[in-house]
């Protein structure tokens, strides 16, 4: 019996070795709605992670991620307004194999977390919430390069769709949008 185990170990350590499934330390910047003093800014984050590629949408994961800012006091925070409030937002799960919907990018913002809360840290909800979709669109716009599987090469999404969740009072900032008309992204970095 430990015999076959040794042996399949081997063969997934020679599969793995293979350039399919060599990961390499990858670096994502993330745009993300920043809390400073002076009101809420969208911002690039850094975080670095071991991937093969970085399949289509893959950036708006980490949209709402807890961050660590150095700040003047010379600590670290997790200035995040949209992880602070407990947003989420992914991309579709058929964008791990590289795939699109057609031309489209799927995204999601859910805000169930924050039904009841109307501020955070002194600002309105309302502004931590645009300034999320903001970064969810921007996030999505800088890498929505798929591959189609039938055609056998890579495409660029032209629209993002983004579903909101949890919330029909912020329904209406959700929709289909093409890339083309969105034009220049972020579209604000600063949000008062």
């Amino acid at each position: 019996m430990s015999m076959v185990r040794s042996i399949i170990a081997i063969v997934a350590l020679m599969l793995c070795a293979s350039p399919v499934c060599a990961a390499f330390e990858t670096v994502l910047e993330v745009w993300q709605p920043i809390e400073t003093e002076e009101g809420l800014r969208l911002s690039r984050v850094t975080y670095i992670k071991y991937l093969t590629r970085i399949p289509p949408g893959y950036l708006v994961n980490y949209t709402c991620e807890e961050n660590r800012v150095m700040t003047e006091r010379g600590g670290f925070e997790n200035r995040n307004a949209a992880n602070l409030l407990g947003l989420m937002a992914w991309s579709d799960s058929l964008h791990l194999g590289q795939e699109l919907f057609g031309d489209t990018l799927r995204v999601y913002v859910d805000l169930s977390a924050v039904t009841s809360q109307k501020t955070i840290h002194g600002w309105p909800l309302e502004s931590v919430v645009e300034a999320t979709v903001e970064c969810v669109l921007t996030n999505a716009f800088e890498r929505r390069s798929g591959y189609d599987h039938d055609l056998r090469k890579s495409i660029e999404a032209k629209y993002v769709e983004l579903e909101i969740r949890g919330s029909a009072e912020y329904a209406h900032l959700g929709g289909l949008f093409s890339f083309d008309e969105l034009e220049v992204l972020p579209r604000k970095i600063r949000l008062d």
